[in-house]
């Protein structure tokens, strides 16, 4: 295949925290925000096989995060309430999207934004620890739904359910351009 190949800078893909009714941009403080599916697997071995069969059973997915405690940033402010107060149950609970930038607008409406995915997540404060004299925190969005797929518009921070947005992650579109 003929092109220059680059690996995605972390920079392109954003990720927004639901704080009240605004979603807040997790940037500024935030020194590691991860992905991490956690495929969750099932086996089993017939007798008429030496080896085990595996299959993908679900997913436990997480996202790992450290920041930088900035109180004037929403979404950190948010965070340490959380670890803080030892919020539990719903008081714990909010939403999170994660949105592609390298991923295709919609061709017929733009201002859809791009493409995204959205998912109610708890939120795990782990730690709060001294970092050469600064305060860091670092703990785990845990996934509480399965993935819904649509557009986010960046200006007014508005998701948009629809799923055929799927089709214009930047992986998806690589994959739609293979020939057989």
């Amino acid at each position: 295949m003929a092109g220059t190949a680059s690996v995605r800078q972390r920079a392109k893909n954003a990720g927004y925290l639901k704080v009240g009714e605004d979603f807040v941009f997790l940037g500024t403080g935030f020194t590691q925000l991860d992905d991490s599916p956690a495929a969750a697997t099932k086996q089993k071995r017939y007798i008429n096989m030496v080896s085990e069969s595996q299959s993908i059973s679900g997913y436990a997915w997480t996202a790992p995060f450290t920041f930088d405690q900035i109180d004037s940033e929403v979404g950190i402010a948010f965070l340490i309430k959380v670890g803080k107060e030892e919020l539990v149950g719903g008081d714990a609970e909010t939403e999170f999207v994660d949105v592609d930038l390298l991923g295709e607008k919609d061709s017929t409406d733009p201002s859809k934004g791009f493409p995204a995915r959205k998912r109610r997540i708890a939120v795990e404060l782990s730690d709060f620890s001294d970092s050469d004299g600064e305060i860091e925190g670092s703990g785990n969005l845990l996934a509480k739904s399965d993935w819904e797929y649509g557009w986010f518009d960046m200006e007014t921070k508005a998701f948009t359910a629809d799923a055929t947005a799927k089709d214009n992650f930047a992986y998806a579109k690589t994959l739609a351009a293979q020939t057989v």
